[in-house]
């Protein structure tokens, strides 16, 4: 997964509110995919159910170099199905 931002922020900065934000920078000067410890290299709490998996985080404040606490939920379910839409 990545997070908190898909793509690349030119040069790992952004303004918001008039106040500017640094992120981290590994893509060059830019910030990629939520830089160096996003989504991706996190621990999730983990709750299965049934034929779903629920995974939860909370981005804190200031993780990354973004601003506010965010709340992340992501729930995979397995089905017989091949794809979507079948």
């Amino acid at each position: 997964m990545i997070g908190r931002y898909g793509n690349r922020i030119a040069k790992g900065k952004f303004s918001l509110n008039g106040k500017e934000y640094h992120l981290a920078q590994n893509n060059g000067i830019n910030s990629l995919h939520g830089g160096l410890g996003g989504f991706h290299g996190v621990f999730w709490k983990i709750t299965p159910k049934d034929n779903s998996l629920r995974m939860t985080y909370r981005s804190a404040d200031g993780e990354e170099g973004y601003p506010g606490n965010l709340d992340v939920a992501v729930t995979y379910t397995l089905t017989d199905k091949k794809r979507i839409g079948d």
